[in-house]
């Protein structure tokens, strides 16, 4: 899919790129947005991976929300990330998640995965219980 730079929001150290149906990162982000950006909003794409992230060494808020990211995702050295969104997407193994970030993400310390398998919601998941819910929410993120 073609990557219209036009679709880029900027605002200061805010960079958004929301709704565009992207299944990765195009080159020209990283390029022209990696050194300034603080926030990054990948929202409502098509995203199964991050590869793109690497020229964002100043990364401190991520947000990829309502994607198509799963278990295989490997996230770059990002050491000054401090929140982290998955919500949406398609994680089912929080485990192999939690070691991957705790080798690249050591300031990381809000991470959210409501609407994806991991995160245990009872409401909405009737093999779900207060159990699971408990041992989802004393997973440490380190």
């Amino acid at each position: 899919m073609a990557h219209n730079e036009s679709a880029v929001v900027v605002n200061g150290s805010q960079v958004s790129c929301i709704g565009h149906d992207w299944e990765d990162i195009p080159d020209f982000l990283g390029a022209k947005y990696g050194e300034i950006a603080r926030r990054l909003d990948l929202s409502f794409n098509q995203m199964r991976s991050l590869t793109g992230l690497k020229a964002f060494s100043q990364l401190e808020e991520l947000i990829v929300d309502n994607n198509l990211l799963g278990n295989d995702l490997r996230l770059p050295r990002l050491p000054r990330l401090h929140t982290l969104t998955l919500n949406k997407n398609q994680f089912s193994d929080i485990e192999a998640l939690l070691e991957n970030l705790a080798e690249v993400t050591p300031a990381l310390e809000y991470l959210s995965l409501l609407g994806n398998e991991a995160c245990p919601n009872q409401l909405v998941s009737m093999d779900k219980d207060e159990d699971d819910y408990q041992r989802y929410r004393a997973l440490p993120v380190m």
